[in-house]
């Protein structure tokens, strides 16, 4: 394993030798997100696990933020490691911005394996939810807005953390406003979809993200929620294992 975490740039852990496979957790989350696949997959795979700016111990870069400037991190990311594409596996918002990667840099990405994920947002939710959660961050720190989000404190959390989760949120919340669903037709690479039927945020996102990307496939998982990489990992990772497998033989256009 080698960490990295060299002057303002993104914090990243590598494992393994071959093809490269990003993984971009979801809002609140941190490099650790997605360790279990990353070492079932090593054997034969160059693993990225990344810290998004103002998560973990990535950098809080001063807002505002928007969905392209996560999506132009982590290609920065990717041109410094001197990798030309990457197969990529996002999260919630890292499958937000692993989307928006996909449609601004489009030879970056070799393939998208998406988990409990959205291309759009309803104005309400982007009111009542990711924007109520940036508030909440801003005025009583990033404990409190997590507590109200429901979602798990990570360990070693920053006092400034709090501000990137709200500069986070705020950007998120955009898709109410500029949707990445009408250009997902653009998206030409494999790509699929995880998503329980439990999921709090529902699989809805999943469904609609997954028929607007040709040639897409849609897996919904009995009885899991938000985050079946971690509670169903055997059941995860015998989907995502041969479809990186199928995509990395799929020729690059």
């Amino acid at each position: 394993m080698r960490e990295h975490a060299p002057d303002a740039d993104l914090f990243f852990v590598e494992k393994g030798e071959g093809p490269v496979v990003l993984f971009l957790h979801g809002l609140a989350g941190d490099h650790r997100v997605f360790s279990r696949q990353a070492a079932a997959l090593c054997d034969r795979w160059r693993t990225v696990c990344v810290d998004a700016r103002g998560h973990g111990r990535s950098p809080v870069p001063p807002a505002p933020w928007s969905i392209d400037d996560f999506a132009a991190d982590f290609d920065a990311l990717l041109e410094r490691l001197e990798v030309g594409s990457a197969h990529v596996v996002g999260h919630s918002a890292g499958g937000v911005f692993a989307m928006a990667m996909a449609l601004a840099f489009p030879k970056r990405v070799k393939s998208l394996f998406l988990v409990g994920t959205s291309a759009e947002l309803r104005a309400e939710i982007a009111e009542r939810s990711y924007l109520r959660w940036a508030a909440l961050a801003e005025r009583e720190g990033f404990e409190a807005a997590l507590r109200d989000a429901r979602l798990p404190i990570p360990e070693g959390a920053r006092p400034d953390h709090g501000a990137g989760f709200a500069r986070s949120c705020r950007a998120i919340s955009r898709l109410a406003t500029k949707p990445l669903a009408p250009r997902l037709g653009e998206i030409t690479v494999p790509a699929a979809f995880v998503v329980g039927d439990k999921d709090p945020f529902g699989p809805g996102g999943s469904v609609k993200a997954s028929r607007a990307i040709v040639g897409s496939v849609l897996h919904i998982l009995p009885g899991q929620g938000h985050d079946p990489f971690r509670r169903a990992a055997p059941e995860f990772n015998a989907l995502l294992r041969p479809f990186l497998d199928a995509a990395e033989r799929t020729p690059e256009v």
